[in-house]
């Protein structure tokens, strides 16, 4: 098992590894399944500046995916599409967190 950690990936997005193996990762640069993935988007959110002088890659929405050191994990949050989900708006974020927070290996946390 992973220890708990937080990780920055590419300075397009993070990932976050919890206590009970489980990482989500949550990305939203040029090839990830998110509004900057369309050519507009990206150059209008392309390093924007934050209020402390720095600079900040945004976007309105991201690609999720949910793993453990066995495998993808997404489908037992939500049973649709591949082993990401796409356009994800940050309160689905944070419910997605939350769910990963409480898996259990053995019959996984019921989707809410």
């Amino acid at each position: 098992m992973k220890e708990p950690q937080f990780a920055i990936n590419r300075g397009q997005g993070f990932s976050i590894t919890f206590s009970n193996g489980i990482t989500v990762s949550v990305q939203f640069g040029d090839f990830s399944y998110c509004n900057n993935k369309d050519k507009e988007n990206r150059e209008r959110h392309a390093m924007q500046e934050d209020n402390y002088g720095g600079s900040r890659y945004s976007c309105e929405n991201a690609e999720v995916a949910i793993f453990n050191n066995k495998g993808w994990l997404t489908k037992e949050y939500k049973d649709e599409g591949d082993d990401v989900l796409s356009h994800i708006e940050p309160d689905e974020v944070a419910k997605i967190i939350q769910w990963c927070i409480n898996y259990k290996e053995e019959g996984g946390v019921p989707n809410e």
